[in-house]
């Protein structure tokens, strides 16, 4: 039984090497050969490649002739009108609403009342402190004349220094008490000038949030003014726009209660915190509204200009080339061979769509507006379109 089993296992092992040794054989003379058949194939379509490259091949191109046109670039924005000044009305004292002299929307000017407190309270007290101020002005006299005949005493040695001593204490503390009383009387007068609210500016009422006979603390909201002889325009703008916006620029404001005015305005502030989920930046536009129309609440279309130039050099932004240190090119077709020249151009300013050109190119010239990056001096260009400006 062992002896058959050897013999088996010697046939297999005799087998696998035959296996092995066909296997090596084939992979020598069969396969390795076209394997190197085919690298040797793929590097000489490489090469063929490249010295068509280096000879006839041209790059196919679209291109634009440089023109001049007025140059503008507009912010779009939505956003909604806001009062001039906006601030809560309170009062510095508690108290009884007794009148309101002015609704929501009402407008009125500079030094109104718009409201007041039950005064009747302030004025007892007054009344109280100038009763007690008269009776103590009256102590003070009466300590005065004392004062005056113990001197004539203790002069002629009738009375002791103890004695005169003790008559002026009276008088000193008789005129502390009138003192007292009087800051009393002021302070009850300052309340009673508290108890009026009057406008510091011409406006309205914006809110209102208490009714007569109500009764307040010094902490209550009583209401908001609004200032209308000019309002603002508010919006937001997003990281991308807010090195164009500037303060002083001019805009242009579209509401829906008057379809078919412009209203103007000047970029007042820019915030200078981006927050939000829109991680946008409020932007304020004052505007002018002496007439009154404008009110706050009112949805706004606003039309910022960031940016005008007459009769600028304009191009394709996808036409200018942007390299380091702040280098910017265009390729200049040359119509006589059919070959590019990399160029440098000073950039005045970019939109999207077309940049406006200060230096570097001249009216009329043609220039790459597409392949940018597989160009260089001197490649060969084939023409597959030529486009016009189509700026708006």
């Amino acid at each position: 039984m062992s002896k058959v089993t050897s013999g088996k296992l010697r046939k297999l092992v005799t087998l696998m090497l035959v296996a092995i040794g066909v296997f090596i054989l084939l992979n020598k003379f069969v396969f390795e050969p076209r394997k190197q058949k085919a690298e040797s194939e793929r590097l000489k379509q490489e090469a063929a490649e490249q010295q068509e490259e280096g000879g006839d091949k041209k790059v196919p191109i679209k291109v634009m002739d440089v023109v001049r046109h007025d140059f503008v670039d507009v912010l779009d924005a939505l956003g909604s009108i806001k009062g001039g000044m906006e601030f809560k009305l309170t009062f510095p004292i508690p108290g009884t609403i007794k009148a309101v002299n002015y609704k929501e929307g009402e407008k009125y000017e500079k030094g109104a009342m718009l409201m007041s407190l039950d005064e009747e309270d302030i004025i007892l007290r007054m009344k109280r402190v100038e009763a007690q101020m008269n009776k103590t002005q009256t102590a003070v006299d009466i300590a005065q004349q004392k004062v005056e005949e113990h001197e004539k005493l203790f002069k002629m040695g009738a009375i002791p220094k103890t004695t005169m001593d003790r008559v002026r204490l009276e008088l000193e503390s008789a005129s502390y008490d009138l003192e007292a009383a009087k800051l009393e009387l002021q302070a009850n007068e300052s309340v009673l000038e508290k108890s009026n609210m009057y406008a510091v500016s011409d406006g309205m009422i914006g809110e209102l949030y208490v009714e007569e006979g109500e009764t307040i603390t010094a902490n209550t909201l009583i209401g908001t003014h609004i200032l209308t002889e000019f309002v603002k325009a508010e919006f937001g703008v997003i990281e991308r726009d807010m090195g164009k916006i500037k303060t002083g620029l001019e805009a242009n404001i579209f509401v829906d209660a008057y379809p078919n005015e412009i209203f103007k305005g000047i970029v007042e502030s820019i915030a200078p915190v981006v927050g939000g989920v829109s991680r946008t930046a409020t932007v304020s536009v004052k505007i002018d509204n002496q007439d009154g129309r404008l009110l706050p609440g009112m949805f706004a279309r606003i039309n910022v200009d960031l940016y005008k130039q007459k009769d600028a050099l304009v191009v394709p932004t996808e036409a200018i080339l942007n390299e380091a240190e702040d280098k910017s090119y265009v390729f200049v077709l040359n119509p006589e061979n059919n070959t590019v020249k990399k160029v440098e151009v000073k950039v005045a300013y970019t939109r999207t769509d077309y940049s406006h050109v200060e230096s570097g190119v001249d009216v009329g010239q043609t220039i790459a507006i597409t392949s940018i990056a597989n160009l260089k001096d001197e490649t060969k260009v084939e023409i597959i379109e030529k486009q016009t400006l189509e700026f708006e």
